[in-house]
């Protein structure tokens, strides 16, 4: 009775999550709560120790829900601070970025290039180029994979594929939909890319642009290249395996 009246006011519910942040078993759930007088037998049908065979498989579920409820709250929490202060937001994660992607043997501090920068505007004025035309790329393979799926609905073929490829195109649409940023930084780094944690800003190193000095079409490639992981979620996509790999070294 007394157990019920646990589950029924929620204080029983905080309890697994507790046992799990300090390391206790299922066997030591077990044993508090049937230390409760009269409810030995409840207790061990509420939380009924696992079978050998089963211990780590529900370790590694635990382990992921709470990486997933933290995840959850860490996400929230950053919306939030989104919505008070969005361009305080976007300033502290570009830093970052440029922070952690420096390269600069003069000791240099990490900074991006102004908006009268030549390289700059080069970079800008190719970039909009090449959004206009992968903007339109989707545009045009997005109407072509609605015909075929309604020409396929009409042979009575199997859609899942191309309902799942017309999905991510649309949810790629929406990616690179709205006002971009290209910044062009003062690393000496070869290198050039797109980053999850800030979307609609394409990064370009200076020392990319010094050490290659790309022509204009070989610029538009590169910066091709880095839109096609903003449509294809590629960043989202690592993101989501990291997190799995790492959820399972910590099980």
């Amino acid at each position: 009775r007394q157990c019920v009246y646990m589950l029924a006011s929620g204080s029983a519910h905080t309890l697994p999550l507790r046992a799990l942040l300090r390391g206790v078993r299922l066997r030591a759930c077990r044993r508090l709560l049937s230390s409760t007088s009269g409810a030995a037998s409840a207790a061990r049908s509420i939380v009924p120790e696992a079978p050998w065979y089963l211990r780590r498989p529900v370790r590694v579920f635990r382990v992921a829900v709470l990486g997933f409820t933290l995840y959850q709250t860490g996400k929230a929490a950053g919306h939030t601070e989104a919505l008070q202060d969005p361009d305080g937001m976007v300033k502290t994660l570009v830093k970052a970025i440029l922070e952690s992607q420096h390269v600069s043997s003069r000791g240099a501090k990490p900074e991006a290039h102004g908006a009268d920068s030549p390289l700059q505007v080069h970079v800008k004025a190719v970039g909009e180029r090449v959004l206009a035309a992968t903007r339109a790329w989707v545009a045009h393979e997005t109407a072509r994979l609605e015909a075929e799926l309604e020409a396929a609905k009409a042979r009575g073929e199997y859609l899942g594929d191309l309902r799942d490829h017309l999905r991510d195109l649309r949810a790629g649409a929406e990616r690179i939909a709205g006002e971009w940023t290209w910044l062009v930084t003062n690393s000496e780094g070869v290198n050039a890319f797109v980053s999850p944690y800030c979307p609609r800003h394409v990064f370009v190193h200076e020392g990319l642009l010094h050490a290659l000095t790309p022509t204009e079409d070989e610029l538009a490639f590169l910066i091709a290249h880095e839109l096609s992981h903003v449509v294809f979620a590629h960043g989202e996509r690592q993101l989501e395996h990291t997190a799995i790999a790492a959820t399972g070294s910590s099980s």
